[in-house]
């Protein structure tokens, strides 16, 4: 009688459980999203003044980027935002000037799970 009681509650447990209850086993690694941008001859594109932007709203996010860019890769999504999006996706707008003039105005749909952050849709390499 002990076991069938110690299983209704186990079950019981298990099923009050909410979406955000991750039973995934997550990785350690920190993972994000790069849009790489390059010239027409295959060069990197370093000097790109850049804002991602939530497109919906056009607030940009704030937590910082890396400021890496000498391979011409721009992060655009990151672990950093894993938690307040999981289990969402979202819109997010790319966008960069170079020299004053807009040179890039991407979409991107983006997600998180319980563990990482993930691109839906949206160009990882951009040629100007």
């Amino acid at each position: 009688m002990k076991i069938v009681w110690s299983l209704m509650i186990l079950m019981m447990t298990l099923m009050a459980c909410g979406e955000s209850d991750c039973f995934e086993a997550c990785t350690e690694e920190f993972r994000s999203i790069s849009v790489k941008i390059k010239t027409a001859d295959g060069e990197p594109v370093t000097e790109i003044d850049y804002q991602v932007l939530l497109t919906q709203t056009g607030r940009a996010f704030t937590v910082p980027f890396n400021d890496d860019h000498s391979s011409g890769c721009y992060e655009i999504f990151s672990d950093a935002f894993r938690s307040a999006y999981e289990n969402k996706e979202l819109s997010i707008t790319f966008r960069g000037e170079l020299n004053g003039a807009e040179v890039v105005n991407e979409e991107y749909v983006v997600g998180a799970d319980c563990c990482h952050v993930y691109l839906v849709s949206g160009l990882e390499e951009i040629t100007l």
